[in-house]
């Protein structure tokens, strides 16, 4: 696959914003109070991880495999319980 300069120029930029996700998502899986809302994080910059793998593979002239359909991260949609107020109010602004 050729890629013109401009399209290059585009991947460029979307390699940087999928490796300021992946550190994003990871900082707030470590900042994260609920374990379910760190396990929900995780996920996402594993996706993250998964994007800029597929920006990597075309970028080198590859044709990227098709991506898992997005149903398979329902099972990641769930409330955090919390017995600590203040534990809620930190992870709110996650």
């Amino acid at each position: 696959m050729v890629l013109t300069e401009k399209e290059l120029g585009l991947l460029k930029d979307m390699k940087s914003q999928e490796e300021l996700c992946i550190k994003k998502y990871s900082k707030y899986k470590d900042e994260a109070k609920c374990e379910k809302l760190s396990q929900l994080l995780d996920s996402i910059a594993r996706a993250e991880s998964e994007h800029l793998k597929t920006v990597n593979e075309i970028m080198s002239g590859k044709e990227p495999a098709s991506p898992k359909p997005l149903s398979e991260n329902n099972d990641m949609c769930i409330a955090c319980d919390y017995t600590n107020t203040m534990d809620k109010d930190a992870d709110c602004f996650l």
